[in-house]
């Protein structure tokens, strides 16, 4: 067999047994993909809120328990399902690998064999060539013993120069054979050198693809989770009353009994203490390559973590749709606000990606690059804050500030009801969106407030007095041991006063500021509110839940 027919069976066999291979992985793959699109559409639909119109009737808890445990069991085998399919593709990547290692060994052995049978031939040339000389060297040795004009010497010249003629061609012929094997190395390894990027390129793309089932897999089990902790809620709730007026499934936090918010905050607590924080991505292009956002150069401030930047999308549909990016450098932050960061807060941040709420700002995406120690926060484009709404458009009056105070009212409620406290209200962190719409911003510095196990608040403490008070609650400023849930409502309290007369409430005699405080908030219930939001003792200040409920937002 020749060297070009070894080269060309095994090329022909390594490229069948790879693509094989390689189309196996690429029917899982499309298998997987077209399952998981039909399965978004039930995800999507049993984790958005539903409205229900129906006569009045009522459900029994075991009807709603029994359809419940059928979607969780649905999930459940979903789960299994993409399981199984992960673990063949698994398997099936990890054949590619072998095979290519296996290949790689095959073609080095196939170079070894071909330098060992050029390195024979060679040796066999060069010995014909020292034979040859050998003899022309007796011969020469003759020859100069005789006279040249002799009959024997004239024939050993003869004989000499048909030696001469043979070294000469053994000589043209291990130096044709010498190129001939530099050119089929060349040639060889130029094969294996494409060979090798091909199979790389192919192995790479389908590790990406596993990675894109494992994300499917992720996402089955957040909603098999999501719908056990609403099984439990529904447990708890008993008799469920559908009245004939439309109803939603979930949409409003300011009704729930007492039991029903512990119910929640247990389960939400769990569900976020569950969540994978962050996505990793090898590079900030993948970022455009998995979402379509476009980071541009286009500053639009700075935080002590990092700078916030313009974002655009470019999916179809959604072209020139603008974001933000705060970009965190974990390694260059304070090692406490990482830790809070990587535990607590990106972890809130994806509850509320997965569970949006209208006045809570918009989170799109977290995205971790691991090799550079930056996370990516991408949210909502906002207009203005609350800061600059005032300087730029004047103080709110009664009538102006209550439709936002009900926003906020709402938005601090939900992140109370789902066991988080906000801990840093003040006007930079309340912002307008393109919409006009006012929400609550900066939720990578909030906290989990509540104790799932023990059913009760966790109480936390300031390490020392703190020297900044501004929006921050009493409690929290004497360095003592607090409720962060009810120094959320004494910041929300002075964020208010800082609306309609932009000061806080210590800044301002308590004289003149009963005074001014009454000239403009004219109503009674007005005032009662925010003396209750602004109340010194934490135990008689009042609950973000009834809050949202007092008669001055409802009115």
């Amino acid at each position: 067999m020749t060297s070009e027919t070894a080269v060309s069976e095994l090329k022909s066999k390594t490229e069948r047994c790879f693509q094989s291979v390689k189309n196996a992985a690429k029917n899982v793959f499309k298998k997987i993909q077209k399952e998981n699109e039909l399965n978004s559409l039930n995800e999507k639909a049993l984790m958005s809120p539903i409205p229900i119109t129906s006569t009045s009737v009522y459900i029994d808890s075991k009807d709603v328990k029994r359809i419940a445990q059928k979607q969780i069991e649905a999930t459940k085998q979903e789960e299994e399902r993409i399981k199984k399919d992960l673990s063949v593709l698994e398997t099936i990547i990890s054949e590619m690998e072998k095979i290519h290692v296996a290949t790689i060994a095959d073609e080095e052995n196939e170079r070894a064999k071909k330098v060992k049978e050029h390195s024979e031939i060679e040796r066999i040339i060069k010995e014909k060539i020292e034979r040859t000389e050998e003899k022309l060297q007796n011969l020469n040795r003759k020859y100069l013993s005789l006279n040249e004009n002799s009959k024997k010497a004239q024939k050993l010249q003869k004989s000499m120069e048909k030696y001469q003629n043979s070294i000469y061609e053994l000589i043209k012929s291990l130096k044709e054979t010498d190129e001939k094997h530099e050119k089929d190395i060349a040639d060889f390894m130029r094969h294996i050198e494409k060979r090798k990027r091909t199979d790389n390129k192919t192995l790479q793309k389908y590790l990406k693809k596993k990675r894109t089932v494992e994300l499917y897999l992720q996402e089955r089990i957040l909603v098999r989770k999501a719908l056990e902790q609403k099984l439990a809620k529904d447990i708890a709730s008993g008799l469920i009353y559908v009245s004939d007026e439309e109803a939603t499934s979930a949409t409003d936090f300011k009704n729930l009994q007492a039991f029903e918010r512990r119910e929640l905050r247990k389960a939400s607590v769990f569900q976020i203490m569950q969540m994978s924080a962050v996505k990793e991505l090898k590079s900030e292009a993948e970022i455009t390559d998995y979402d379509g956002f476009v980071i541009t150069n286009e500053k639009l401030g700075e935080t002590f973590f990092g700078s916030v930047y313009k974002a655009r999308q470019t999916l179809y549909g959604k072209e020139g749709s603008e974001f933000a990016v705060k970009i965190v450098d974990i390694a260059r932050i304070d090692p406490l606000y990482a830790n809070h960061l990587v535990n607590t807060g990106f972890k809130i941040l994806r509850f509320v990606n997965k569970s949006p709420f209208k006045s809570l700002v918009e989170v799109h995406d977290i995205v971790e690059i691991a090799n550079e120690q930056k996370v990516y926060i991408i949210e909502e484009l906002f207009t203005k804050d609350l800061q600059t709404i005032i300087q730029t458009e004047g103080l709110f009056n009664e009538i102006s500030v209550r439709p936002v105070v009900a926003a906020l009212a709402e938005a601090i409620n939900y992140l109370h009801v789902h066991g988080i406290a906000h801990q840093n209200i003040n006007p930079r962190n309340v912002y307008r969106s393109i919409n006009s719409t006012i929400k609550l911003s900066c939720l990578e510095f909030a906290t989990i407030c509540w104790d799932a196990a023990a059913d009760q608040p966790i109480l936390k403490q300031c390490s020392a007095t703190r020297k900044e008070t501004r929006f921050k609650a009493p409690e929290v400023c004497q360095g003592v041991i607090y409720n962060a849930m009810k120094a959320d409502v004494y910041s929300f309290g002075e964020l208010i006063c800082y609306m309609l007369l932009m000061k806080c409430p210590f800044e301002i005699e308590e004289k003149d500021f009963e005074q001014r405080f009454s000239e403009v908030v004219i109503s009674d219930a007005g005032r009662d509110f925010i003396h209750k939001c602004l109340e010194v003792e934490p135990n008689k200040r009042i609950h973000m839940h009834n809050a949202v409920s007092h008669e001055w937002l409802i009115s």
